[in-house]
């Protein structure tokens, strides 16, 4: 031990909180983590509703003519042609999780993470680079999209 080390213990004061063992301690804010006598007391979380589409978001069609309807969860949903699958969730108010999609960037469809099931598709489809077509079926909430979902997470 040189004589710096002790120097700057002697000008610096001792304090209690600051040793190591208070620096892994961790906050439990979850009632059933704290104690048996908390969990008894503690009620349930309530199960949330199902997602539903908003149903009348606004789109702008330059032509009437030009928009199409696809099915979203088994929801009609009519869009102007040329958006992709992910923007026709959007309008229909279903969430799908990405990382690498932006409305004003080009499209890179590599993270993989908007995967979708799509009737008559082998396997699920990166929403985010898929263009919607007349009546197609789009599904986000199936247990095949969710697998590949978590399977795309396990490789971040």
């Amino acid at each position: 031990m040189g004589l710096g080390l002790i120097a700057s213990r002697a000008i610096r004061p001792f304090n209690f909180f600051s040793s190591s063992r208070f620096l892994l301690r961790t906050i439990v804010s979850k009632p059933e983590l704290q104690s048996s006598a908390a969990a008894a007391d503690a009620s349930p979380e309530p199960d949330l509703p199902p997602r539903t589409p908003v149903g009348g978001a606004r789109v702008h069609f330059t032509n009437p003519e030009d928009a199409i309807e696809v099915f979203v969860d088994g929801y009609p949903v009519k869009i102007p042609k040329g958006m992709t699958v992910l923007q026709a969730c959007e309008v229909a108010g279903v969430d799908i999780p990405r990382f690498c999609y932006h409305s004003r960037l080009s499209i890179a469809g590599n993270c993989r993470m908007c995967l979708v099931e799509v009737e008559k598709s082998p396997k699920p489809v990166a929403s985010c680079a898929m263009p919607a077509l007349p009546g197609m079926k789009i599904k986000t909430d199936t247990p095949v999209a969710k697998k590949a979902r978590e399977g795309v997470m396990e490789f971040c």
